[in-house]
C-alpha cells in the first residue's frame, strides 16, 4: 500500500514539473507574430505603424483634410458688462420720468385752478387779487417744475446714449426683449476694442469669442460704443452673447478674434485630432496604411472647428480624428523602452 502511494506521490510531482516546465519554457504567442505597434524613422519623422487588428481594437478614425478659405482675422480682447450697469441707468430714467409725469400733473392742476380764480376774479370780485396772484404764482412754479424735469429726463436720456449709443439707449427706455435679456443674464454685452493700430472702414459685423471651454462662439454687432477701454484705447464695439454659451461672468475678459477684408486659404485641422504634448499641439498624419507620423500644426489661426494651416499639409491629407492619444502613448512608452535598452 505505501509503495502505491508513493508512486501516486511521484506521479503528482512529475506532473506538476512538467506542467511549469511547459508555461515557463512554452513560447509566448506575442513572440509568433509581429508587435501591435513598431517605430521607426521616415523623413526625419517619428513614426508608428499597426497592424489592421490593432487599429480596429484602438479605435481609430481617419479622416481627409479640406482646404477652406475664411477671412483673416486679428486678435483683441473684450470685457463682459454687469448687467447691473443697465439696471441703474434703467432706473434712473424712469425715476426722471416719473418726477416729469408728476410735475405735468401738477401742473395741469395749478392752471386749472388758476383759470379758475381768474373767472371768479373777473365776476363781481368774488376773490381778491392776492388770491389770483398766489394761483398764478403756484401755475408759474409748476410750468418751471415741469421744464426742470422735462430738462433732467433729456439729461438722462443723453447720459445713456453717451454711454451706450442711440441703440441700446432704445433698448433700456422702451424695455425691449433684448433689454430685458441683458438685466436677466439671458445675454451678455460684451464690449470689444480694437487694438490702436488697426483701423476698419467698416465695422465689423460678428466676432468669434472664446468660451470658457475654450471652444469659439460667433457673435453679432449692436452698434459701435461712444466709449473706448482705457487700457487698450481703440475703437470699441458692442455684441451681443448667449450667456449659456458663453459659460463666463462679469466682469471676466474674453478673447475675441475679428474679420478683417483679406481672405486667407488652408486647410481646416478639427479640434478632435489635436493632442497637446510638451505645450505644443500635434496630429498624427497616415503616410501609408496603417502607418502614422506626429506633426506639429499652429494655432495661430482658428476656425469654428478647429484651426487652419497654410503649410505642412495637404488637401486629402488623412489624419487621425479618433485614437491619436493612444498613438502618442505608444510612441512615447516605445521611445522610453527604447532609452531603457540602450
Amino acid at each position: 500500500m505505501k509503495k502505491i502511494i508513493g508512486i501516486v506521490i511521484g506521479s503528482i510531482i512529475f506532473i506538476i514539473i512538467i506542467l511549469l516546465w511547459f508555461f515557463h519554457y512554452r513560447p509566448n504567442e506575442s513572440q509568433k507574430s509581429l508587435p501591435p505597434f513598431q517605430s521607426s524613422i521616415i523623413k526625419k519623422e517619428q513614426a508608428i505603424s499597426l497592424d489592421k487588428a490593432r487599429q480596429l481594437s484602438g479605435g481609430i478614425v481617419t479622416e481627409s483634410l479640406k482646404t477652406i478659405k475664411i477671412f483673416e482675422e486679428f486678435q483683441s480682447y473684450g470685457t463682459i458688462l454687469p448687467s447691473q450697469n443697465f439696471v441703474d441707468d434703467y432706473n434712473k430714467y424712469i425715476s426722471a420720468q416719473e418726477q416729469l409725469l408728476k410735475a405735468q400733473a401738477n401742473l395741469m392742476l395749478s392752471h386749472n385752478e388758476y383759470k379758475r380764480l381768474s373767472i371768479l376774479n373777473k365776476e363781481d370780485r368774488n376773490i381778491s387779487d392776492k388770491a389770483l396772484q398766489k394761483g398764478e404764482a403756484l401755475w408759474l412754479s409748476d410750468e418751471s417744475n415741469v421744464r426742470i424735469a422735462q430738462a433732467s429726463l433729456e439729461t438722462q436720456k443723453n447720459t445713456m446714449q453717451l454711454t451706450w449709443g442711440p441703440i441700446i439707449t432704445d433698448w433700456i427706455m422702451q424695455q425691449t426683449p433684448s433689454f430685458i435679456r441683458l438685466i436677466e443674464q439671458q445675454a451678455y454685452l460684451i464690449q470689444i476694442t480694437l487694438p490702436r493700430r488697426i483701423q476698419m472702414s467698416i465695422p465689423p459685423q460678428t466676432a468669434r469669442i472664446q468660451t470658457n471651454k475654450g471652444s469659439f462662439i460667433t457673435v453679432n454687432i449692436v452698434s459701435a460704443s461712444p466709449l473706448t477701454d482705457p487700457r487698450i484705447q481703440g475703437v470699441s464695439y458692442f455684441f451681443l452673447a448667449p450667456a449659456v454659451e458663453l459659460g463666463l461672468l462679469p466682469p471676466a475678459n474674453v478673447l475675441a478674434y475679428l474679420p478683417q477684408e483679406s481672405v486667407i486659404q488652408g486647410v481646416e485641422i478639427p479640434t478632435t485630432a489635436v493632442v497637446w504634448w510638451q505645450g505644443k499641439a500635434w496630429v498624427y498624419l497616415e503616410i501609408s496604411k496603417g502607418t502614422y507620423v506626429r506633426r506639429e500644426i499652429v494655432t495661430d489661426i482658428p476656425t469654428s472647428n478647429g484651426w487652419l494651416n497654410k503649410k505642412g499639409f495637404n488637401e486629402g491629407d488623412l489624419i487621425v480624428i479618433t485614437g491619436a492619444q493612444l498613438l502618442l502613448s505608444q510612441e512615447l512608452r516605445n521611445q522610453l523602452q527604447a532609452s531603457e535598452e540602450d
